[in-house]
């Protein structure tokens, strides 16, 4: 879902991520594995000397999926296209601020106050929105720290299309009715499951189940999918078909389940 910027618009009016510009700026995220920096962290790519980490990427996909109402799929695939475009989007704030389109002064009291007003409001309260935060493992602190970068994003937008005219509802709605397959968000189920080598354990497990076994802890103990295995089985919500990143016969055989 971080492929392209028109499906990164946020559910929440006033800011979008970008993709793209980066060719302009010259720069490329480095290539190669991943590797831990100093602190520990994970190092996914670095831009001009500042890296793109482990838990930039989950915030991404956290704030994103609690701004956009949809989980988006955190497979190996999936995460290689959103941390490239997570790449991009960094080249371009680093654009931005040095050509002083916008401060971070300004991106964070932009975001603070989107965060108050469209977050805070959309929520019922700020009681209620550190508790909806919570379940995406973020924090109020976090979210600001997001919305920053989308602030800096959103002025280094602004500046390209400045001097661009603005298109006619006719040409919106033209190109609305051509482009429908670009509006819609795609089917999702919720997924969860149990890998193991055997049919005879598998056809065991599922007994076990029947008869009210924890599928928490029976995937925690059995399964052989290093994806899901820490989180009891669970993959949440992904897209079914090939949006889902899985292979044909996994995702078909998916596609079935009720």
């Amino acid at each position: 879902r971080m492929m392209r910027a028109r499906q990164w618009v946020l559910g929440v009016s006033g800011a979008a991520l970008i993709m793209g510009g980066a060719a302009a700026c010259g720069t490329q995220p480095a290539s190669g594995k991943p590797t831990a920096n100093t602190s520990g962290q994970t190092t996914l790519a670095r831009v001009n000397g500042k890296t793109l980490t482990l838990s930039d990427w989950k915030l991404a996909v956290n704030a994103t999926d609690l701004l956009q109402g949809v989980t988006m799929a955190t497979t190996h695939s999936a995460k290689k296209q959103q941390v490239t475009q997570l790449a991009s989007e960094l080249a371009v704030e680093q654009y931005a601020l040095k050509h002083k389109w916008v401060t971070n002064a300004k991106a964070r009291q932009e975001a603070k106050q989107f965060v108050s007003q469209n977050v805070v409001t959309a929520f019922g309260g700020t009681q209620k929105a550190k508790t909806a935060l919570k379940k995406k493992n973020l924090t109020m602190a976090s979210l600001t720290q997001f919305m920053t970068q989308q602030m800096v994003l959103q002025a280094a937008f602004a500046h390209a299309v400045k001097n661009v005219k603005a298109p006619t509802a006719q040409a919106v709605k033209k190109y609305y009715d051509t482009h429908q397959s670009q509006f819609k968000t795609p089917a999702q189920d919720e997924m969860r499951m149990i890998l193991v080598k055997k049919k005879s354990l598998a056809e065991s497990l599922m007994k076990q189940l029947k008869n009210g076994a924890s599928w928490k802890t029976l995937a925690q103990k059995y399964s052989q999918d290093p994806s899901s295995k820490g989180k009891g089985g669970e993959y949440g919500w992904v897209s079914t078909g090939p949006q889902s990143n899985f292979v044909p016969n996994f995702y078909k055989e998916m596609d079935k389940l009720k």
